[in-house]
């Protein structure tokens, strides 16, 4: 008898023993369990001048960053990479925060400058201008994958601008806003995109056709920001022909079709003379 309860005393030492050290393993991985859920993904810029952690990955805090993006808990943001909360992406960080690569775009007197220098050049644009345009815009953008596949991407949306007009020629200078839609299965809808370009036209036939009807051939640059979509910003180069026609003193209907080594763009739209002669003359 005295040998049973010696055997029935360490058994039920051993199950509390057991017992105890489950609940310490069950609590201990509660408590990193725990940990873990209350760390905060954020991200951080591996590049030179680069200060900040982001709580977001397209915050446009690192639309400039120098080198790559990657996710960390914030608690390594700050001990490991002594970061600071970015001024753009984080709210109610009063004094603490601070910008990446300020001197590229964010804050301080970069901004300023960059503005200013905007509104003289458009200020002078439409001053030595003498028509405005806009087209809605039929593109095509062939697109170069990284396996080297290719495939087109069409879009529509706007192009406009201003012209300084000569006897027989005119020089174009605008911009373009676009909305995308991919002909892909695996990516579908890519955001919108905006462009620049830049135009020389001369007019042909213009002894053989009418005072109202212009024909016309040139060259063309033009220029994407991918940076959204294929992470590049990228230049084209090409023709364009067309052809206008008078709708009244001020107002012309146009018609004309640009190809490039970037796109293809068909366009339709109005050219308006608001400035026959400078106001100096």
């Amino acid at each position: 008898m005295k040998k049973y309860l010696i055997y029935l005393s360490l058994i039920i030492h051993s199950s509390l023993a057991i017992s105890q050290n489950h609940e310490k393993e069950f609590i201990s991985f509660n408590h990193v369990e725990k940990q873990a859920k209350d760390q905060y993904i954020v991200y951080v810029c591996t590049g030179n001048y680069a200060y900040a952690y982001h709580n977001r990955s397209n915050c446009p805090g690192l639309n400039n960053c120098q080198g790559q993006t990657i996710s960390t808990y914030e608690s390594s943001a700050t001990s490991y990479y002594n970061r600071v909360p970015c001024c753009i992406c984080w709210s109610n960080v009063s004094e603490r925060c601070h910008n990446d690569n300020q001197g590229a775009g964010y804050g301080g007197d970069g901004d300023a400058y960059l503005y200013m220098a905007l509104a003289i050049v458009a200020t002078g644009a439409i001053i030595i201008s003498n028509d405005f345009y806009i087209y809605p815009t039929y593109s095509v953008y062939d697109k170069v994958l990284n396996d080297n596949a290719q495939y087109n991407e069409y879009s529509s949306g706007w192009c406009f601008g201003l012209r300084k007009t000569f006897r027989n020629s005119a020089l174009e200078y605008g911009a373009s806003y676009l909305e995308a839609e991919e002909r892909s299965l695996t990516t579908g809808k890519i955001p919108n995109r905006w462009g620049g370009h830049l135009n020389f036209i001369h007019h042909i036939f213009y002894n053989q056709t009418a005072p109202w009807l212009k024909f016309y051939l040139g060259g063309t640059v033009n220029y994407i920001d991918n940076t959204k979509s294929t992470g590049l910003f990228e230049t084209g180069y090409g023709g364009i022909g067309g052809v206008n026609f008078r709708v009244f003193d001020r107002l012309k209907f146009d018609i004309r079709y640009e190809w490039t080594t970037l796109t293809s763009q068909a366009q339709a739209g109005i050219i308006f003379k608001y400035q026959k002669k400078y106001f100096w003359q």
